[in-house]
């Protein structure tokens, strides 16, 4: 049996890393809510560097609007996934539905992105706020679907768990632990996620730490999801 491949921290790692769209738009992530969180830093306690607190505010105002570029036509992939659902009807399982309105969240969310950034590149002309609000609620319905998967998962998780004696072999209790860490890892994305979407909605406002904070660890996890396995 070939050894599993593992993740290594190394430069050529990274580099790869980056040279997918999806790896650069992490990398950006993260300096956007790094900007965020060091900025609210500076403005609490070195008041005194409040030149440089608004010089991030503009880095991460900035990398916020350059993410919109890497999910160029996003949009026609997750519609894609919500017809391909969609045409299964009746034999459509919990599971795949709630793919599907995460999906069609996801959708919406690009899909009104797309008018806002050339709305704040002049290209057009339009209700930058309609459109804001547009993305910022299909981004919180389609993490609203994704939870309820990951609580669905996590059932399943503690029904498998549950059943575990001297018998279980090494294979399940290798798939048992993939399992936790799968779980661990889309929890902490999309509840940082929600955070964040919950305050653009502006259902509810967040201090910018605590924002900054989950939007550095919705990044990492990202990260961590992509890095290549060798």
């Amino acid at each position: 049996m070939s050894a599993s491949k593992q993740r290594h921290l190394d430069l050529s790692s990274f580099l790869a890393l980056l040279e997918s769209t999806q790896g650069r738009d992490k990398f950006s992530k993260l300096l956007q809510y790094a900007s965020k969180l060091t900025a609210w830093y500076l403005l609490s306690y070195q008041p005194e560097q409040k030149d440089l607190a608004g010089r991030l505010g503009k880095l991460e105002k900035g990398t916020a609007n350059a993410r919109k570029l890497f999910r160029l036509l996003r949009p026609i992939a997750f519609a894609k996934k919500v017809m391909d659902l969609a045409s299964k009807g009746s034999q459509m399982t919990v599971s795949e539905a709630l793919q599907l309105g995460t999906a069609a969240g996801y959708g919406n969310y690009f899909f009104a992105d797309h008018f806002l950034w050339l709305i704040r590149l002049g290209v057009i002309k339009g209700d930058e706020n309609y459109y804001a609000k547009w993305s910022s609620y299909g981004w919180l319905i389609a993490l609203c679907f994704a939870l309820t998967s990951d609580l669905l998962d996590l059932l399943k998780y503690l029904n498998k768990s549950q059943a575990v004696s001297y018998n279980t072999s090494p294979q399940e209790l290798a798939q048992l632990k993939q399992q936790r860490q799968k779980l661990t890892l889309n929890f902490t994305k999309n509840i940082s996620d929600l955070c964040v979407s919950l305050s653009s909605t502006k259902l509810t406002t967040f201090p910018d730490w605590w924002l900054g904070i989950c939007g550095i660890a919705a990044s990492l996890v990202g990260f961590y999801e992509l890095w290549p396995q060798k």
